[in-house]
């Protein structure tokens, strides 16, 4: 079978677990003349069809979510395949993104209306995610910034060390206990499924109250780098 070229490596867990998928369907669609641009367009919908859905039947929104999140992995393989990638594209993916994190977020709590508490829980879960995927934004700009700047004026080489991999191996678990786009929707999808409700939603919103604070370090860190790389 053909292996993906440019495949993008997936530490974090729930990005690893959909990409046993997508990686299958995005070596069928590039045998097509679908666009990565098309892709999104077709996910976001998909996806927001679920999150309507969601807030009626649980059940029959995970395949529709599920399909969402899988699409959501194969346009960006598409667009790395097919030299795809654009400004336009990466805007529309990341507007659809959050689209549906909120609109999920929401839907959550219509199922929940009546419980003050519950609600309560999922609108300072909403205000987090929404400070940390700005905060992420932010990074990642930044770092490039700073990646561009390197490039210019820094012609030395590094070396790895002991350190630097216990470093590595920190941040990857640190990672993995953030909560990123897909991890948030996997886990507002599935753990009211296994736990109830109040359960499911206090540890989610533990968990992006741990994201901020670590996302927060990091952006200090990194403006900080940033202002020495131009002093």
């Amino acid at each position: 079978m053909r292996r993906l070229k440019s495949q993008k490596k997936r530490s974090v867990w729930s990005e690893w677990l959909l990409n046993r998928i997508s990686s299958y369907v995005s070596i069928y669609m590039l045998r097509t003349d679908i666009t990565a641009n098309q892709v999104t367009v077709i996910s976001g919908a998909i996806g927001l069809i679920g999150v309507v859905v969601y807030s009626f039947n649980v059940l029959f929104s995970i395949p529709l979510i599920l399909s969402y999140l899988v699409l959501d992995l194969v346009d960006g393989d598409i667009a790395r395949e097919k030299n795809q990638c654009t400004y336009f594209g990466s805007w529309s993916d990341t507007m659809l993104d959050k689209l549906i994190e909120a609109s999920l977020i929401l839907s959550c709590m219509f199922r929940v209306y009546g419980d003050n508490t519950l609600q309560l829980i999922l609108a300072f879960a909403m205000l987090l995610n929404f400070v940390c995927q700005f905060s992420m934004q932010i990074i990642n700009t930044t770092t490039n910034s700073i990646n561009e700047f390197k490039k210019k004026g820094d012609k030395s080489k590094s070396t790895r060390n002991t350190e630097d991999s216990a470093k590595n191996l920190l941040l990857l678990i640190v990672d993995n206990l953030s909560i990123g786009h897909s991890s948030l929707i996997l886990l507002l999808l599935f753990l009211p499924l296994i736990l109830n409700n109040f359960l499911s939603y206090s540890i989610i919103t533990v968990l992006l109250l741990g994201t901020f604070f670590y996302l927060m370090i990091a952006h200090s860190r990194i403006v900080q780098k940033n202002d020495s790389a131009y002093s």
